[in-house]
């Protein structure tokens, strides 16, 4: 009886551990595939978020499951579906802290880039975008431009949010563009990849260049974690992110 009863037990635990599989599996896919491609998982806390969501699916649901589980079926299914519910808010809401985390924009601004989250922005204005810069849950980062305005009133008001409230210009949808028509002023800002080599080991960037080896120039990319650096070519267009420092 009691190896009956412990095989079930082991059943259970296994068609649990197949489906939180699944379900990782595709969590997976969105966060380290689609919004946070390599190197942007290291941007933030990625990782630690990924295996709290593995630790809760792959061992602390199926120990549950395993301890829970007895043959009186009404009991069972009522343990069961109350852990399944916490399983499943616990999960929800990790990957919901990653969703609105994940790096939804890459933003230049004067001369360097900047990260900027769902979290950090009034999405209210997000349908007014152009279609090129918008970002949506299916989709990974967005590179774009945030422009001052031409007008002086509007352009002086935005200067004094930034100095005065501290409120980053980069996170302003209004004022975003499609990067091309900053181009000119990209290709004005890059820096010299020789740079680099104060701020990395030279190994490292020599194997960046030559991996990389369209790239002329890079701007500074702030993260929330880390920065990193945007590689450019000779036009102004982005190449790559790399996962090198850009200042010390």
């Amino acid at each position: 009886m009691m190896s009956f009863i412990v095989k079930n037990k082991l059943s259970a635990v296994g068609w649990q551990i197949t489906y939180s599989s699944v379900f990782l599996a595709v969590v997976y896919f969105f966060v380290f595939l689609l919004w946070y491609p390599h190197p942007l998982e290291k941007t933030a806390e990625v990782v630690k978020v990924f295996g709290v969501l593995a630790l809760v699916n792959l061992v602390l649901g199926p120990a549950l499951t395993f301890v829970l589980y007895k043959e009186d079926k009404k009991k069972l299914v009522i343990d069961l579906l109350v852990m399944f519910l916490l399983q499943l808010i616990a999960c929800a809401y990790g990957v919901f802290v990653l969703a609105q985390g994940r790096p939804q924009w890459l933003v230049f601004v004067v001369d360097d880039f900047e990260v900027v989250r769902p979290v950090d922005v009034d999405l209210k204005g997000h349908d007014r975008l152009n279609a090129e810069m918008v970002a949506s849950f299916f989709h990974g980062p967005k590179v774009v431009a945030a422009v001052y305005s031409g007008d002086q009133e509007i352009r002086l008001k935005q200067k004094q949010d930034e100095l005065i409230l501290g409120k980053s210009f980069a996170k302003e949808l209004e004022a975003y563009q499609v990067l091309a028509t900053q181009a000119a002023k990209i290709r004005e800002k890059a820096r010299k990849l020789v740079d680099l080599e104060q701020f990395n080991p030279k190994q490292d960037v020599a194997a960046t260049r030559m991996k990389w080896a369209a790239a002329t120039g890079w701007l500074p990319l702030k993260g929330n974690q880390r920065d990193m650096v945007i590689l450019l070519n000779k036009e102004g267009a982005v190449i790559t992110i790399a996962d090198l420092r850009p200042w010390n």
